[in-house]
């Protein structure tokens, strides 16, 4: 279901038609390329040509300098529109330029000359960067009315410059240091620092170096200064200015070549293009005049690509059989209301080319379960109205957007039955009224109506998928397993439904408000299920040679190894989906009652209502729709696709134009 046909084909062609046919099946991305490994291919023929090989090596080079120059000139171009500061977007070329360019562009140059401006910026700014330094060194001492060089040591006495923090700088320091031979000459204080300088005879340098240890004297190092602290800070003050002005002009210089931005785009894509095919061609198996290309091609486009290689002189094209083992790749081909969802089954993994597409076996369930998160009609009208704007704006992720357009408009159906607009935004205006008559039940009030509601779908989903598994089974006529694995467990599954709704317990559970079989269900459901439950015990493990372990493994799988205790977590998990509904509910509530509580401020109580609200609610929908997201998909992975999805296929992976930064205009 779902899952496009494969036909595995073989090209023989002329080494003269390799570029040329690779290039064009890029252009139509048609072929998935397989590795050809086998003996006596390639005898004679290095593995991978030299001239290939190095020019990998050229391309790749090219690519590094093309990556840095466009990582330079990004930072000079104005990002088009608010999203595309947080996505990047995909720049439409039309084919004539793209040609053109990657014909004609003379890219050495230009990528030169960005090297040598972001070398020139580089220097002048760790020009600025160091004489910041030095400002930063020499500002506490600008009251120094000597040159700093002569700030040093004589034959007799020793000066050294520094600081001290302005809680030890007192009268009993001073004291004490002057009992040790020191004297000290304060210059400037700065940022809880005394900047000073520390005077002693050469004859009491160990006891004043020790007390200096003492105070944490940091000593400054003049070294590479020359002058007065102040003509020093003059001359550095006039080259940051004049460095300001050189990197102005530089900077202005620099943004000239932003006209050669979109050319190096596309030549970044043209590059990868050709490594792509390139690669491509190492797969192959060849000689010195021939290559034999093997891959798959979707069955529905086999004949596109025979003509596309029979437009060829000296090309051979054939459909072979697939190796034993060999698996064809996948590609999912829903469309219109399920297509959206294949980003639920591909987050997971695709399945296997012969198994069941769960995509549109999940869509209803994922729809409905991510509306029942959110349980709020204004939320998803918010959503709805966010996906559509988003998808003008970002149309790689359109498929995305749509999956979460689709989970608003059930949010919306889903939150008005259950009366959610804002939360409780609405209650007691005049819009309460029909709000009121469109509302199944209030999920604050009446929770165990909503917690029976995500047991039931929980069990629905369950049962649904045993049943797909049953299918499967069936279809690829495992009897003995689609009797044994499913068969059973539905019976036996409904077996204890219905005894535990002919009892009292069911009420006791709070899952109905009065039995809803009668009490004459419940010797025939026993029965039932100990006749089950004695199948599973001997058949569960029916491939355990040993009699003894077999009986044992089949009483844990009776209950633990995916049995009854198993079924009962599962069963339990879609309680979530009624606790992320109340969270939703509750937040947006209380969102509104302390915005209502800001309307008993003056004058301003309207400006902070309206703000609340919308901050509010915006961090809710936010919030909310992540957490509806992520759990929703927990229960399809945990819950459901584990009663029946195996998955592990590879992905359907064609030969394809590179698309990092550009897309090709349709003409």
């Amino acid at each position: 279901m779902a899952v496009a046909k494969m036909a595995k084909v073989s090209i023989a062609l002329h080494s003269s038609h390799k570029e040329e046919l690779l290039k064009r099946l890029q252009e139509k991305s048609l072929l998935h390329i397989t590795k050809i490994e086998e003996e006596g291919v390639n005898e004679g023929v290095n593995e991978f040509d030299e001239a290939d090989e190095k020019e990998v090596r050229q391309l790749e080079n090219r690519l590094n300098i093309l990556d840095d120059s466009i990582e330079f000139l990004r930072k000079f171009v104005k990002p088009g529109g608010f999203f595309a500061n947080f996505i990047p977007q995909k720049l439409p070329v039309s084919e004539g330029k793209y040609n053109e360019t990657t014909q004609n562009f003379n890219f050495e140059k230009v990528t030169g000359d960005i090297e040598k401006c972001d070398t020139e910026l580089t220097k002048l700014n760790a020009e600025k960067e160091h004489l910041l330094m030095r400002k930063e060194t020499i500002e506490p001492w600008l009251s120094l009315e000597i040159p700093m060089e002569s700030v040093s040591p004589t034959k007799t006495t020793i000066l050294l410059p520094g600081s001290v923090s302005s809680r030890l700088y007192n009268e009993k320091t001073l004291k004490k240091a002057e009992e040790s031979g020191l004297i000290f000459e304060k210059v400037g204080e700065l940022r809880n620092e005394i900047f000073l300088i520390s005077v002693f005879h050469r004859n009491d340098e160990e006891e004043a170096r020790g007390f200096l240890d003492i105070i944490n004297f940091a000593q400054e190092d003049f070294r590479g200064f020359e002058g007065k602290p102040i003509d020093i800070n003059n001359e550095i003050d006039k080259r940051l200015d004049t460095l300001d002005v050189e990197m102005e002009e530089h900077l202005e210089r620099c943004k000239e070549l932003v006209d050669y931005y979109e050319m190096l785009l596309i030549l970044y894509d043209h590059t990868v293009d050709e490594i792509t095919r390139l690669k491509a061609a190492k797969d192959a198996a060849r000689t010195k005049t021939a290559y034999i290309i093997e891959g798959w091609v979707e069955r529905s486009r086999k004949e596109v690509l025979e003509k596309l290689v029979n437009s060829f002189d000296a090309v051979i094209f054939l459909e072979s059989k697939p190796k034993n083992g060999e698996e064809a790749p996948v590609k999912l081909v829903n469309r219109g209301f399920f297509k959206p969802f294949e980003i639920v089954t591909q987050m997971y993994g695709n399945p296997r080319y012969n198994e069941l597409d769960p995509s549109p076996l999940l869509a209803l369930f994922f729809a409905v379960f991510f509306g029942l998160c959110l349980t709020d009609a204004g939320y998803g009208i918010v959503l709805a109205i966010i996906a559509l704007l988003l998808m003008r704006k970002i149309p790689e992720g359109k498929k995305f957007l749509w999956l979460i357009f689709i989970g608003a408009m059930f949010t919306i159906v889903e939150g008005a039955l259950l009366g959610g607009w804002f939360g409780n935004l609405f209650s007691g205006t005049f819009l309460e009224r029909p709000i009121n008559s469109m509302m199944l039940f209030d999920p604050m009030k009446s929770y165990f109506i909503f917690y029976r509601l995500a047991l039931v779908v929980g069990v629905i989903q369950i049962f649904f998928g045993l049943f797909i598994k049953l299918y499967e089974d069936i279809k690829d006529k495992r009897l003995t397993d689609a009797f044994f694995d499913e068969t059973v467990w539905i019976i036996l599954l409904s077996s204890i439904f219905a005894m535990l709704f002919s009892t009292d317990f069911c009420i006791q559970l709070n899952l109905s408000s009065n039995k809803l079989l009668p009490q004459s269900f419940l010797l025939p459901s026993f029965s039932v299920f100990s006749l089950c439950a004695l199948l599973v015990i001997l058949f569960g493990a029916r491939d355990e040679k040993n009699p003894f372990f077999r009986l044992f493994v089949g009483f844990l799988r009776l209950l633990v190894l995916g049995g009854i205790f198993s079924y009962l977590g599962d069963f339990l998990s879609y309680i979530r989906l009624m606790a992320l509904g109340l969270v939703t509910a509750g937040i947006a509530g209380a969102i509104n009652d302390i915005a209502k509580m800001a309307l008993g401020i003056p004058v301003i109580g309207v400006i902070f209502f309206v703000i609340i609200l919308i901050a509010g609610h915006l961090f809710n929908i936010g919030i909310n729709t992540l957490g509806g997201f992520v759990h929703t998909l927990r229960l399809q992975y945990v819950e459901f696709f584990q009663k029946f999805f195996i998955g592990g296929g590879k992905a359907f992976n064609p030969l394809r134009r590179n698309e990092k930064y550009i897309v090709l205009k349709e003409t």
